[in-house]
């Protein structure tokens, strides 16, 4: 310990520069829902916390507003707009940004998105096949049929082929996408993805837990949560309860996120940290149940140095 300066342990660069390098290997461009009596709270919270970590973005508004950027993807702002905002929404960015994009993602302006993790989720994926990935949930049309769709407030992430397709073949042709105007954004797509022959990705971890959260944290953790009031509860493809295990250990994004929760996410997440606790994926080579004795001896000497040293 005679060469150990406690100032570098608040150094932090090892994980910037692979957040960083995580950035420029999957590229993604969000897409956020708003309008503009949300820029000074929910969009602003946003810019100020998880979004920037987004190698690109803009708000599909009901007015241009380059400062946030947002640009008028509607006349009206509104749930029953949402559909052809985020039309435009797509169609402005991929006739802006084409294929410079691995991947776009469609979030609300009450969502929160830990991108880092996101993008090891997309990591070993190809954006040049298709890709539709989120909560999924369960639908159904006029005539009676069930289908599956990507719950909006979460986010879908879609591959730039998979949007190229939508460019292409759906968004103006109402063989595969609806022309109407006053349409839900998430059943709609689901719709056109249907109709183009592309399935949604129910995005969950190995033991099979959500990576999408429908809903935010405390709405989702608590075993006093009473799953029947969640609208989405019903409409999934499985038995679903609140409480901690519902969650993977690694989620990627949180609905009903209010302006307040934004930045207390941000730092639990960012910034505070618990004292001895390792990473499960620095712990996927180097497992704790090896030399396992050895490892705590010498984690508690660091410990012992930590609080002589962090603490007046």
């Amino acid at each position: 310990m005679s060469n150990f300066t406690f100032q570098d342990s608040f150094n932090d660069s090892v994980f910037q520069q692979v957040s960083n390098e995580l950035k420029n290997r999957v590229k993604i461009f969000c897409i956020i829902l708003s309008t503009p009596k949300n820029k000074h709270t929910r969009a602003e919270a946003q810019k100020k916390t998880w979004l920037k970590r987004c190698n690109g973005y803009v708000y599909a508004s009901s007015k241009n507003d380059p400062s946030l950027p947002s640009i008028k993807a509607s006349k009206n702002d509104g749930y029953r707009n949402a559909y052809v905002k985020i039309k435009n929404g797509i169609i402005w960015a991929w006739e802006k940004y084409g294929k410079m994009y691995d991947y776009y993602m469609k979030v609300d302006d009450d969502s929160y998105v830990i991108m880092e993790n996101l993008r090891t989720f997309l990591l070993k994926k190809n954006p040049d096949s298709h890709g539709y990935y989120g909560f999924k949930l369960k639908s159904q049309l006029h005539n009676g049929e069930i289908f599956d769709y990507i719950q909006g407030g979460s986010g879908y992430v879609l591959s730039r082929r998979t949007v190229a397709l939508l460019y292409n073949k759906g968004f103006n042709n109402k063989k595969f996408c609806t022309q109407g105007l006053k349409k839900i954004d998430d059943t709609e797509i689901g719709v056109c993805m249907k109709n183009l022959g592309i399935k949604p990705h129910n995005s969950i971890d190995i033991k099979r837990k959500n990576l999408f959260s429908p809903a935010n944290p405390s709405q989702i953790t608590s075993p006093e949560a009473d799953a029947s009031t969640m609208r989405f509860v019903r409409y999934t493809n499985k038995r679903y309860s609140p409480g901690m295990e519902t969650l993977s250990d690694v989620p990627i994004a949180f609905h009903y996120v209010d302006y307040n929760m934004m930045f207390a996410l941000e730092y639990l997440l960012y910034n505070a940290e618990i004292v001895g606790k390792s990473a499960r994926v620095l712990r996927t080579f180097d497992y704790d149940n090896v030399n396992t004795n050895i490892k705590v001896e010498k984690r508690m000497k660091l410990i012992e140095e930590f609080s002589a040293r962090n603490y007046l």
